[in-house]
């Protein structure tokens, strides 16, 4: 059985298609702090945009300028106990379409990258307080896939601290 998981997306960026009649309204203060957390990952993702376009030797804004209708979609994941969990292979092989996911793991853990064309499969540890920064199928053609590296890297953020100058 693939896909065990029970998914909830709202779109949050850019803000003239947020539908906020699908957002929920508990608990209260979620719509506020959603808000905010979703400025901050779209401002980071932005930034490391602009390492990615210095690193290629390209103008600072270069990614960010052929992204400037960039979608953010918050995506919550949930995974519950499987009664069956022999029969269970989780998510199906896949690549993220966008540009640029930021990525927060549970303790939990599970998540899985691969490296050599798919060949070899490694377990990504969860590390407290970061994310996992993956470079989607877009930001592979936008970068020439200069960085297609090892699919996934992980990098530690302070979201509420976080200096963005």
């Amino acid at each position: 059985m693939q896909d065990w998981r029970e998914i909830v997306t709202y779109f949050s960026y850019p803000v003239r298609n947020r539908d906020y009649s699908r957002w929920p309204d508990k608990p209260e203060g979620w719509v506020k702090v959603t808000e905010e957390y979703s400025e901050r990952l779209m401002s980071l993702a932005c930034k490391l945009l602009e390492v990615l376009s210095e690193a290629m030797g390209l103008e600072k804004e270069s990614l960010t300028n052929a992204c400037v209708d960039m979608d953010q979609k918050i995506v919550v994941n949930y995974y519950p106990k499987c009664p069956q969990p022999d029969l269970t292979l989780g998510l199906k092989r896949h690549t993220d379409p966008g540009t640029i996911t930021l990525l927060l793991q549970d303790q939990v853990g599970g998540l899985q990258a691969t490296r050599d064309n798919g060949k070899t499969w490694i377990t990504v540890q969860p590390v407290e307080g970061a994310f996992v920064v993956n470079l989607g199928d877009h930001g592979h053609v936008s970068t020439l896939s200069i960085y297609w590296l090892f699919c996934f890297s992980v990098f530690g953020f302070d979201l509420v601290n976080l200096d963005l100058s």
